[in-house]
């Protein structure tokens, strides 16, 4: 007996060869994706539920690759602010009391505020820890709004920049093996943990080494901010070189290292070094632009043959976790960067959003397409409301059109989260 069966929906698969499959009913078992047909009365719907999606879009969940979730609670309170004046404002001043109750919050709050713009998977660069077990809290609270989950438990054991939330190392690598250990040694698909050191000037290079040690022991991935102007500024005056050099200088760079933001300085040299080394990137123009730190070349990275995933970084540096504005942006500041049009398409950034995503999570055997045996994480987008109408192109639309409103409904993990635009066990106003 099949557990759901989405009956009459218009399939944007993200396949190999990015078919959309029109009139399909797909059949979810398990949290899984077990069979697509035409759609026919003459189907066998030895099912517990079936849900009408005529005329509606079917996509795989967005994969945001990159955030903050602490700062779900810091919205607009660095706005206008060059990034050393923003990390201590908005940042250090305000966070180095976080407690656990404030990371519960945040969590939920960012969490069912991502699903609403289809999000079925976040990626988490977990910092500060100004007392313990706050990623715990951060893994409660993702679970009991049902998002799949990475926390990437940060390290910020020097610098100037972050001197009221820098921690002791051993207590910092301490609690990273006890969350592997707890959290990612286990079979719960929809949990995982990674580890970050915070920046090439914020972790010591000692911690940075055995943080990539660590995550090989354990067969997880490593994120850090990287190659952007303060990053850069920083690494010549520590090492005499660019961070990714200097990273690569050290081994320090492979196919397990996701790198957010990339604005700067991105010339050929650095690109053969991600290259060479697999590194995935994690794009995030609205950060990238609220605090004027560059256009990332998305376009370049793509000719080179780079894995390139979309972010929204955190809430105090974009102001929402809205993943349908980051597609739009990514499409339209790329055309600007090169002054062409046909810079970027549609569909290369929905891709993005979702297969290349996964692909930068370490995810795209289980999510980030429509296929029989993946997880059935999909966002429902109807097109027939007024932003979106006329609709000629359904990919597009999507990218170019539409809105959280747009959104009627997020399955993940083969379960309803959102329902008619309702979520069916949160309460919004609570």
């Amino acid at each position: 007996m099949f557990d759901l069966v989405l009956k009459n929906g218009n399939l944007i698969t993200m396949n190999n060869n990015d078919e959309i499959l029109y009139n399909k009913d797909l059949f979810i078992k398990d949290g899984k994706i077990v069979a697509i047909k035409e759609t026919s009365n003459k189907n066998k719907l030895d099912c517990r539920k079936k849900y009408d999606v005529t005329h509606k879009y079917l996509l795989p969940g967005f994969i945001n690759t990159h955030t903050h979730i602490f700062q779900t609670l810091l919205r607009g309170i660095g706005a206008d602010l060059n990034v050393w004046d923003w990390f201590e404002t908005a940042l250090d001043e305000n966070v180095s009391n976080l407690k656990k109750e404030h990371c519960f919050i945040s969590a939920k709050l960012g969490a069912m505020e991502s699903i609403k713009s289809g999000t079925t998977t976040i990626l988490d660069f977990n910092y500060p820890h100004p007392t313990g077990f706050l990623v715990d809290e951060c893994f409660d609270a993702f679970s009991s709004v049902g998002i799949r989950s990475i926390v990437a438990r940060a390290i910020i054991d020097q610098g100037k920049a972050h001197l009221k939330i820098i921690n002791e190392s051993e207590k910092e690598i301490y609690d990273c093996i006890r969350l592997l250990e707890k959290y990612h040694q286990n079979d719960n698909d929809m949990q995982h943990v990674w580890l970050a050191p915070y920046t090439i000037f914020s972790t010591s290079l000692q911690t940075y080494k055995r943080i990539v040690k660590l995550a090989n022991e354990f067969d997880t991935s490593v994120t850090i901010h990287a190659s952007t102007p303060s990053t850069i500024e920083e690494s010549k005056a520590l090492y005499g070189m660019k961070d990714i050099e200097f990273q690569y200088s050290q081994n320090l760079l492979a196919n397990n290292v996701l790198a957010a933001h990339c604005t700067t300085d991105i010339d050929k040299s650095v690109l053969d070094i991600l290259k060479k080394c697999d590194v995935k990137i994690s794009h995030n123009p609205a950060s990238n632009c609220y605090l004027g730190e560059g256009i990332a070349p998305i376009a370049e990275m793509l000719d080179h043959g780079l894995t390139v995933g979309l972010g929204t970084d955190g809430p105090a540096s974009n102001n929402n976790h809205d993943m349908i504005f980051i597609i739009k942006l990514t499409a339209l500041l790329q055309k600007v960067k090169y002054l062409k049009p046909e810079a970027i398409s549609a569909e290369t950034v929905l891709r993005l959003a979702t297969i290349e995503g996964a692909k930068c999570v370490g995810l795209e055997k289980i999510i980030g397409s429509l296929e029989i045996g993946k997880k059935a994480d999909i966002s429902i987008f109807d097109l027939s409301s007024l932003n979106t109408v006329t609709m000629h192109d359904p990919i597009k639309s999507i990218v170019y059109s539409s809105n959280q409103n747009n959104v009627s409904d997020v399955i993940i993990n083969g379960k309803f989260i959102l329902k008619r635009r309702v979520f069916l066990e949160q309460n919004e106003n609570d």
